[in-house]
Parts: C-alpha cells; structure tokens; sequence
C-alpha cells in the first residue's frame, strides 16, 4: 500500500515544513479536508487548497506535483458513511492501473441507496475527493 512519509517524524495530526516535503519527494500527496463532504456549496474551497499545494513554492520539484497525484479527500467522505468508498477511491489514486475501471461515485451512491437510505444527488451536490472529474 502507501507509505507513510511522516510516519516516525510526526505522531497523530501534524504540520511538517515544506522543505521537509519536498526532501521527502512523494510521489503522491493525500490531503484531508474538514471542508465540502456532505456540505453543500463548499467545492470551490476544496479546489482553492488543492491549487494552493499545486502552485506552493519548490513542490514543481515533487512528483507528486509533477504527475498530477496530489488529491484531497474529505473528512465527511472518509471517515463517515462515506468511508468504504473512501478506501476504495485511496486505492483507485495509489494504484490507478490496478482500479482503472471502478467508478467510486456509483459505489458512493449504491452505498448510500441501500443503507442511509439517500440518493445519487448528493454527488451532485456535495464534494467528497477532489479532483473528481467534475467541471470546475
């Protein structure tokens, strides 16, 4: 699976320094975001993070950045009702080839049919991993 880069210099929830970042030099960049999920109206903010980490100074070194593999999932997403999607579209992003053809929004919204008891709209209407293939 992923590796950790942090795992050993940070515990829990930490900032580390960009600097640190690039050193690493991940080849892909997972965010959590406590913005958009099941909320409504709070995409742009979830795109505004992501083209902040895009455009951070020294990280066009990071291959991460260079191949496009910097994503960001959202908290309601992943570690709510949402969250066997959420493992499923990690795996999608960390081996592409291997989940070319599973499309998360349709496991998100049969999940949420069959035991929350809500509809496909919700995709239509909150963000819960960016990018998402959606028009901006």
């Amino acid at each position: 699976g992923g590796v950790n880069i942090a795992s050993g210099h940070v515990t829990g929830y930490a900032d580390v320094e960009n600097e640190w970042i690039i050193h690493q030099n991940p080849d892909v960049i997972l965010i959590w975001s406590g913005k958009a999920g099941y909320k409504m109206g709070e995409r742009d903010e979830v795109i505004q993070l992501y083209e902040e980490i895009m455009g951070t100074p020294g990280f066009e070194r990071i291959e991460a950045v260079k191949n496009d593999r910097i994503y960001i999932v959202t908290s309601g997403f992943a570690f709510g009702t949402g969250s066997p999607a959420a493992l499923v579209q990690v795996a999608k992003w960390l081996y592409p080839d291997l989940f070319e053809y599973i499309n998360t929004t349709e496991i998100h919204a049969e999940y949420l049919k069959r035991f929350t008891r809500t509809g496909a709209e919700i995709h239509e209407q909150g963000t819960f991993y960016y990018p998402d293939g959606r028009e901006l």
